[in-house]
């Protein structure tokens, strides 16, 4: 921890002169992400009487089987460790 007596740094920090230096100089869009997400949703509505071909059944036991295996890291990501539990 600090100390109330510590040295101050003399150089600080000031936004108005500094900021220019931080701040990109221009953006630049792309437009291929837009593009290609437009392309795969139509892509599926082409798709939708291949896709209407396959039993709902199927559909809920891949959804089903995708939630089990994502468990863990759903676990793994939202539970603290076990160490941090002994310490509260």
């Amino acid at each position: 921890m600090g100390s109330i007596d510590a040295q101050v740094d003399e150089i600080v920090f000031d936004v108005e002169q500094e900021i220019d230096d931080l701040l990109p100089i221009e953006v630049k869009e792309q437009r291929f992400t837009n593009l290609l997400q437009a392309i795969i949703v139509g892509g599926c509505v082409a798709a939708m009487p291949i896709l209407r071909m396959i039993p709902t059944s199927v559909l809920w036991g891949y959804f089903a089987f995708m939630v089990i295996e994502s468990l863990p890291e759903y676990w793994r990501t939202t539970t603290p460790p076990l160490w941090r539990l002994y310490l509260i």
